[in-house]
């Protein structure tokens, strides 16, 4: 089996960071082609799951991942301060695992961390 080729994008790469009001807004951006005889591989495209809440998702590969803002006080979820990131498999009815290092101080880290348990979890043998 040939070895597959990952092409990573940032979440800075794929959405506007700068406004809040627009967090998760995707851009415009140039990915590249992986010619392989596999498949292309791309990091998670997250998307406002709902509106007016701070809840994006995304699936990929038959997984599932969802990040939330968490605060200790105020409207929407409550824990410490930061960007709760976790996954589950998309078609089978289990709760979601958090990922570790939850919550992260950006939702840039919360993404890479995203990516990086679905690189881990769709790794070949």
């Amino acid at each position: 089996m040939r070895a597959r080729r990952v092409v990573l994008l940032s979440w800075r790469e794929l959405y506007d960071n700068d406004d809040p009001q627009r967090l998760g807004t995707p851009r415009a951006v140039s990915i590249p082609a992986v010619a392989t005889s596999e498949r292309l591989v791309m990091s998670l495209q997250f998307h406002r799951a709902v509106e007016g809440m701070e809840i994006w998702s995304a699936s990929s590969d038959d997984f599932s991942f969802v990040i939330t803002y968490e605060s200790p006080a105020g409207p929407g979820f409550h824990g410490r301060s930061g960007y709760v990131a976790s996954w589950r498999p998309l078609y089978q009815s289990r709760g979601a695992i958090k990922i570790g290092g939850s919550p992260f101080k950006t939702s840039a880290e919360a993404e890479e961390a995203c990516n990086a348990v679905l690189k881990h979890l769709t790794k070949p043998d």
